[in-house]
């Protein structure tokens, strides 16, 4: 599947590893797995990474920010909280990220709850002042740990905090004598999360439940290629028959894989939507899924209702002009098929 999510009532240390090895990482207060995300008007395969710590050494350069920043800096590892300055210190870093946002931390970490099952801690770095200054969290498992995010503020962008917090996190797991570092995800084409593989030797999770070397992996290995490659398939046949269309890209496609909806979601992360149709308030969608293979023409309509899952996603929509994306619900399935040209026929039968 492209996409899942799990929402652990309960989950031990020795859980959160197993989960971590395969492919899984932390959001807000549920495991997710996606094997692609939309980002800045474009699909990104998601490649999973991990450090293995078994006789890891940080590199040269890494020994020297680690050493010139805790001469200059104060820091504390606790149990994570949440109060005003981190609050602060986690909007004015908020223009830096990029994808999808939570409005504040506590959305981040607790949703709308008060606690969650992971065992999440943090790392203060406060200067000489005792101004807080970055900030990271992360969960501890029985042999891993999995970095969640690290913020700093922008006055002190020289010094490296991101990577320093980073490499604070890395020390403490090597002084529990654990075997892994999970640091989330790069994308298989350079990306502003590159930054991450300057840590060390990385493997890479290959999607068949196994880790390989980070330099042995294949750009080739890609769900987005074949996705658009059955999109282009769909777009000939269109073509073909004079049908004009659409292309777009739908960053909500993760909530059409979310369990328990009312109503059945736009899973789709590209998908063609045809320029002319009869309906009012309603339009046509082309769309291959990968999961089953398979073609689908289907009804759909917007559905403003559900706007307010959008917590995560409306700070992304608004930064990257995209704030009149509502949610996309199927209304009714018109034909599918395994061959692009099969399913379009079908559709132009309908259409008599």
């Amino acid at each position: 599947m492209l996409v899942q999510y799990y929402y652990p009532f309960s989950l031990s240390p020795s859980r959160l590893d197993r989960y971590l090895a395969a492919g899984w990482f932390r959001n807000s207060i549920m495991l997710f797995r996606s094997r692609l995300l939309c980002m800045e008007g474009d699909l990104f395969n998601v490649v999973n990474i991990r450090l293995p710590l078994t006789n890891f050494e940080l590199s040269k350069s890494n020994r020297k920010l680690l050493k010139r920043n805790k001469k200059k800096f104060s820091y504390r590892i606790n149990r994570a909280s949440i109060d005003f300055d981190k609050e602060r210190l986690y909007e004015s870093h908020k223009p830096r990220f990029k994808g999808f946002i939570y409005n504040d931390l506590h959305q981040f970490l607790y949703s709308d709850t008060i606690s969650s099952v992971f065992h999440t801690y943090e790392i203060e770095i406060r200067d000489e002042t005792g101004k807080l200054v970055a900030l990271s969290y992360f969960d501890k498992g029985q042999n891993s740990i999995a970095s969640l995010i690290g913020i700093y503020d922008p006055a002190y962008a020289k010094y490296s905090l991101g990577t320093f917090t980073m490499l604070l996190e890395l020390e403490y797991a090597l002084s529990l004598d654990y075997k892994f570092y999970y640091p989330g995800y790069i994308f298989d084409k350079p990306s502003v999360f590159d930054y991450k593989l300057k840590l060390g030797e990385f493997e890479y999770y290959d999607w068949r439940g196994k880790w390989k070397p980070y330099d042995s992996f294949q750009q080739a290995e890609s769900c987005v290629g074949q996705l658009k490659f059955q999109i282009n398939d769909l777009k000939a046949e269109l073509s073909k028959h004079n049908i004009e269309f659409e292309e777009k890209l739908y960053p909500l496609f993760p909530l059409g894989y979310m369990e328990k909806t009312i109503d059945p979601f736009v899973k789709s992360p590209i998908f063609l939507e045809i320029k002319k149709t009869p309906f009012l308030k309603k339009s046509i969608l082309f769309e291959y899924n990968s999961d089953d293979g398979t073609y689908y023409v289907s009804l759909i309509t917007k559905c403003p209702e559900y706007n307010h899952l959008l917590k995560m996603q409306r700070n992304y929509l608004l930064k990257n002009n995209e704030d009149t994306i509502s949610v996309l619900k199927y209304v009714k399935r018109i034909a599918e098929s395994s061959n692009a040209a099969t399913v379009v026929r079908h559709y132009l039968a309908w259409c008599r």
